[in-house]
């Protein structure tokens, strides 16, 4: 064995490298490349407010509104209670008329060349009045129509459930379209007359009423035998 020294061996100091060059500043890199100016894109649309419809039923860009009213007025999902009717269908299935798909399309048929035609008729002249200024003060036009409305609909409970809808469908219409016409309509007036004057309030046309209520008339039983 070694003799024990009671100190460990001694390496000494490694070489002498010295400091590094002293280049006194950092590194040039010299400019980005040069890519050009971004695309000219003008100046952005303003989007701080939204632009009210004039007195012509037409928004900011000139366009009418009414065929999105339309879109909107035709949907099951707007709420005016049409979803909750099935227009006959059910009387008409329990009645074992109605039992398979080719029953349902003569039902559907016979519906629309029947109360759909006469809605139709009665929704376009309820928007007629109320785009010619009519607002039913005392009765008037649409005192009228909803006479017109009632005789045109033998049934009681047909007759109960156009102004169950009518009900509905007045308080959605003063809620999105205020109009003095919609607030002379008397408390529970049939759904027609009702329609018309709300299709007129949205900026819609008598063609286009009267397309809608054709349309509900079916919509409203076809929804309601998927059910």
């Amino acid at each position: 064995a070694r003799p024990d020294t009671g100190e460990g061996p001694k390496f000494g100091r490694g070489p002498e490298v010295g400091r590094g060059p002293d280049t006194g500043e950092r590194p040039e890199f010299g400019p980005g490349p040069d890519v050009g100016r971004g695309p000219e894109i003008g100046d952005c649309p303003d989007t701080s407010r939204i632009e009210e419809p004039d007195e012509e039923g037409r928004d900011g860009t000139g366009a009418r509104l009414g065929p999105a009213s339309v879109l909107m007025l035709a949907d099951a999902r707007f709420p005016a209670g049409g979803h909750a009717h099935s227009g006959g269908l059910e009387g008409a299935v329990a009645a074992g008329t109605v039992a398979d798909v080719g029953s349902l399309e003569l039902f559907l048929r016979g519906r629309l060349s029947t109360a759909g035609v006469v809605a139709a008729g009665l929704a376009a002249a309820a928007c007629a009045q109320a785009t010619a200024g009519a607002d039913g003060t005392g009765g008037g036009a649409w005192g009228w129509l909803d006479a017109e409305a009632e005789a045109r609909t033998p049934s009681p409970a047909q007759r109960e459930a156009s102004r169950r809808q009518g009900r509905a469908l007045l308080r959605a219409a003063r809620a999105a379209w205020p109009s003095p016409e919609l607030a002379a309509l008397g408390r529970a007036p049939h759904h027609a007359v009702v329609l018309g004057v709300t299709a007129a309030a949205a900026g819609c046309s008598p063609a286009e009423t009267a397309q809608i209520a054709a349309y509900l008339s079916v919509t409203g039983p076809a929804s309601a035998a998927v059910r």
